[in-house]
């Protein structure tokens, strides 16, 4: 088996790289229902991504502002029903695109 021939750091690292491919898969495939009609339009802006959020019952606060050394914009942080969320608003997708690559 191939983790007997690792050593202990390549070992914990593989089951790291596994273990978090495995989260990975589960977030994507976790069911979420959204009940759509109360979404008030499309997600534009952070103010939109607000609405949106408070449309479908969502608990959403302002906790500040945030810079990323790999995002160009300054971000916004928020609470989402007591989870902290980050968001990078860029002027247009090309932009968003080309930090991207």
């Amino acid at each position: 088996m191939i983790i007997r021939v690792l050593n202990n750091k390549a070992r914990v690292l593989l089951l790291g790289i596994i273990a978090t491919g495995l989260v990975l898969v589960a977030i994507f495939f976790y069911p979420v229902n959204v009940d759509e009609k109360n979404a008030t339009s499309e997600v534009t802006d952070f103010t939109s991504l607000v609405n949106n959020l408070n449309a479908l019952g969502a608990t959403v606060e302002l906790t500040g502002v945030i810079s990323q050394p790999y995002f160009s914009p300054e971000g916004k942080t928020a609470t989402v029903n007591g989870g902290t969320i980050q968001v990078f608003e860029y002027p247009d997708t090309e932009s968003a695109s080309r930090e991207a690559a």
